[in-house]
């Protein structure tokens, strides 16, 4: 290799790893300083040493380069979990499936909970209406329509009581005994 083509080189690893990091210039000046002073050798032995010098900063700087580019890839500094999590999405990405994000769905999950709750509430109200729906209509089909509609728990025990007694004496009793407890 000439020495021009070891100065492209290692020029070209400082601009892509050093220069293009820092935006200082001084390295690659120090390099042309370096090239510039040593021009003048004689010796093909020292020049040729030059030469492999050139090639082996180079080298470094661009395996430097790439085994901070692998850490960076392998995450070593991030814990296992979250790594796996990172190499899953990334998977998925390259297969073309976009995954949730967990953060934001925990975040809309927990703005969402008042929400629940309040449909929640409003099922239960729903399911109690219509259970006393049903209870006034059995009650309702028992007494022929004559009797008051029952309210409250004591007008539900009347009326599933008019049903399963057909509205006769027992019934009667039940609603006297409802009554005088009502008294009390």
């Amino acid at each position: 290799m000439s020495a021009k083509s070891a100065l492209r080189l290692l020029l070209r690893s400082v601009d892509r790893h050093v220069t293009s990091v820092a935006g200082n210039q001084q390295w690659r000046q120090h390099i042309l300083q370096q090239f510039r002073d040593n021009a003048g050798l004689q010796d093909a032995t020292q020049q040729q040493q030059m030469v492999l010098l050139a090639q082996e900063y180079a080298d470094l700087i661009n395996n430097l380069a790439h085994h901070q580019e692998l850490l960076l890839g392998y995450n070593l500094g991030v814990d296992a979990d979250a790594r796996n999590k990172e190499m899953v999405a990334k998977t998925a990405a390259r297969v073309g499936f976009a995954l949730p994000d967990v953060a934001q769905q925990s975040a809309a999950d927990s703005s969402s909970e008042p929400l629940q709750q309040q449909q929640a509430q409003q099922e239960q109200q729903a399911a109690l209406q219509q259970q006393e729906d049903v209870q006034q209509q059995a009650a309702g089909a028992a007494g022929g329509g004559q009797e008051q509609q029952p309210t409250g728990v004591g007008g539900a025990r009347r009326a599933v009581a008019a049903a399963v007694c057909g509205g006769g004496v027992e019934a009667a009793a039940y609603q006297h005994s409802e009554s005088s407890e009502a008294g009390r």
